[in-house]
């Protein structure tokens, strides 16, 4: 079983400026730039917080609502290439680990008890709607480790 923790931690480079973020796959440490960062968080957040399913739409990634009425081409090629950058520095060649469909939809395909989220470090990364959304995904990843402990299917 695959396992994530997304860090947010800044990482410091020998130049002394701070341009990547700590993640955690199968315990190996990687560095993300900040947009693979934010691209990993709304995937992970969508895992834990939805339905089973986990989709996440590419308007969703960059703060577009996703009833407006948002059809950008360019848009979505430039997320498209984000998201093979991404998929690149998770470096996981034998099983995909962001899958997609039509239409810029994409998913994290990490079951969400196998996901962990480091609060104090992703608090402290400065990004549009992580500090609304990054409460309500440790408050379900704290319910759901307890179901866990309990016994709970699926859980």
């Amino acid at each position: 079983m695959v396992r994530l923790v997304v860090d947010g931690t800044a990482v410091q480079r020998a130049s002394g400026s701070f341009g990547r973020y700590r993640v955690y796959l199968d315990g190996v440490e990687i560095h993300l730039r900040r947009t693979q960062l934010r691209m990993l968080f709304f995937l992970a957040a969508a895992r834990i917080l939805r339905d089973a399913e986990g989709w996440v739409n590419t308007q969703e990634m960059v703060g577009v609502p996703h009833d407006a009425d948002f059809d950008s081409e360019e848009l979505r090629t430039t997320m498209i290439k984000y998201v093979y950058a991404l998929k690149a520095a998770l470096n996981r060649p034998k099983n995909a680990l962001i899958v997609n469909k039509p239409r810029g939809w994409y998913r994290i395909e990490i079951p969400a008890i196998e996901i962990e989220m480091n609060e104090e470090g992703m608090a402290k990364f400065d990004c549009l709607f992580i500090d609304q959304i990054l409460p309500r995904v440790v408050e379900k990843l704290t319910v759901l480790r307890a179901l866990r402990r309990e016994g709970v299917p699926h859980a």
